[in-house]
């Protein structure tokens, strides 16, 4: 099954690395990011199968909590929080 990692480093300062897992059955994936009002900030298509990982810049944004969820076929699969600090 799908399946999302823990952001590392976490606090993190401007940039981190999500990592995750998508079978190969899945017809579309994406990430999603939320400020800590519930805005999606930012959206990443995942386009391959099997392990992967995505390096994630939020250099820009304020300090703060942040949280991030797996999409898969349409549907939030997993979300975890994040810390920028």
């Amino acid at each position: 099954k799908a399946q999302l990692g823990q952001n590392a480093p976490n606090p993190f300062d401007g940039e981190t690395v999500i990592e995750y897992y998508l079978p190969k059955t899945v017809q579309t994936a994406s990430l999603h990011v939320y400020d800590n009002t519930g805005k999606l900030i930012r959206e990443i298509s995942l386009e391959s199968t099997g392990k992967g990982q995505v390096d994630l810049s939020l250099v820009n944004l304020p300090q703060g909590m942040y949280t991030y969820s797996l999409v898969v076929d349409g549907k939030v699969r997993d979300s975890k929080q994040m810390i920028l600090k």
